[in-house]
Order: C-alpha cells, then sequence, then structure tokens
C-alpha cells in the first residue's frame, strides 16, 4: 500500500474563508500557488516514472481543490504502476509490482513540499494586507 502525505495546516479552511471576504480572487491565489508547489513534484514524479511511450510521464498534472492538493493522471493504468496490482487483459492475469513514482517523489521532496506551502501562504497573507 503507498503511504499517505499530508500537510495539515491547522485554520487553512478558517484562512481561506477570510480570504474570500477580503477579495474573492485571494483563494484562487492561495490555490494557484499551491498547485505551482505541488507542480515541482509532479515534474520529479515524471523523471522517474517507468518509460516505455513516456506517456505515463506526461501525463502527471497537479491539482488543487478546495484545502486538497495532488497529482493526478488521466491514464487507466497510472494507479497499477502507483500501487501495483494484477490485469487481465484478454483474459491472462499480468502482476505488476508497485513503482510509486508520485509517492517516492513527495517523500524526497518532504521538507521543501512543506516549506513550499507555508511560503506560498506566506506571500497570500502578504497581499492579503496581513503582516506577521
Amino acid at each position: 500500500m503507498a503511504k499517505d502525505f499530508d500537510v495539515n495546516v491547522g485554520g487553512l479552511r478558517d484562512f481561506r474563508r477570510d480570504l474570500k471576504r477580503l477579495d474573492r480572487d485571494l483563494p484562487k491565489e492561495l490555490n494557484k500557488e499551491i498547485k505551482q508547489v505541488v507542480g515541482k513534484v509532479a515534474v520529479e514524479a515524471s523523471l522517474t516514472a517507468p518509460r516505455k511511450s513516456g506517456a505515463l510521464a506526461r501525463s502527471y498534472k497537479p491539482f488543487t481543490r478546495g484545502n486538497v492538493a495532488g497529482i493526478r493522471s488521466a491514464l487507466p493504468y497510472a494507479g497499477v504502476i502507483e500501487y501495483g496490482g494484477t490485469i487481465s487483459p484478454k483474459g491472462a492475469p499480468i502482476t505488476i509490482r508497485k513503482f510509486e513514482p508520485i509517492t517516492r517523489a513527495v517523500e524526497r521532496r518532504r521538507d521543501q513540499l512543506v516549506e513550499d506551502v507555508g511560503d506560498a501562504i506566506e506571500s497570500v497573507s502578504h497581499r492579503a494586507g496581513w503582516h506577521g
């Protein structure tokens, strides 16, 4: 099973609500900055993804949704490459070991990821006029 990695930002929901009260565009700016942070991890995952055609490496895309950020791929076999599993094309089972390109990229960039998310929050806070 792949390891989960969460950057738990206490009070993020309230922070986003307060940003929205000041300016409806500020939460969008925060999402944009966090998406850029996650994009760096997606690039690293792309560099370590197994390659036959290179489609998997090109398919990794960062996303944000509310208080969640991550990396996804629209390819149907991306999950099997990440987590391992058995597929049965034409009835012949093929077992694929987990490769974990995203998980390993997150683990390698863990400290920088936390720092970059903090920097994104600080940046948007300053734009909102909140100075610490």
